[in-house]
């Protein structure tokens, strides 16, 4: 999807490749997308859509910072659910987040620490969880199952 020439229509742009979603009072970006957030192409570079919605609708994003969805929800273009922070200060509220609680298995984020999602996004994997697979692989002999297929590799 590519951006419009005019500065003056890229508000046009945006509201027509988006639709509002009652419940939550986000503005669903409805074009293309990176595999998280809503993009079109621009003289041949991909601009985020949330970026350039906050940029048209409130204000230039200032150099060193960077939109939040505080909303969470990553295809929102919505300029009020968007917050402008600095990057240590976007890390910080995605570990608060992601600490809260408990991974998948069970072990409490905090107590154990937070390593990431798998693969899908869904699973929420702690350190923990991460020995206990690397104990088990070390057992059954995956390891060096594994090492010897990467050496094959190379």
């Amino acid at each position: 999807m590519n951006a419009p020439n005019i500065i003056e229509d890229y508000a046009k742009f945006l509201l027509d490749n988006s639709k509002v979603d009652l419940d939550s009072g986000c503005r669903i970006w409805l074009g293309s997308d990176d595999g998280c957030y809503g993009v079109f192409y621009e003289k041949g570079k991909t601009v985020r859509a949330h970026r350039k919605s906050y940029e048209i609708f409130v204000e230039p994003i200032p150099i060193g910072y960077e939109p939040h969805h505080k909303c969470e929800s990553k295809l929102c273009i919505e300029p009020d659910h968007l917050e402008i922070l600095t990057r240590s200060e976007h890390l910080k509220k995605h570990r608060s987040r992601s600490l809260d609680g408990n991974c998948a298995k069970g072990h409490s984020l905090k107590e154990h620490g937070y390593i990431g999602k798998w693969k899908t996004g869904d699973i929420v994997l702690c350190r923990q969880c991460r020995r206990e697979a690397e104990n088990r692989d070390y057992k059954l002999g995956l390891r060096e199952q594994w090492k010897k297929r990467r050496n094959e590799m190379k």
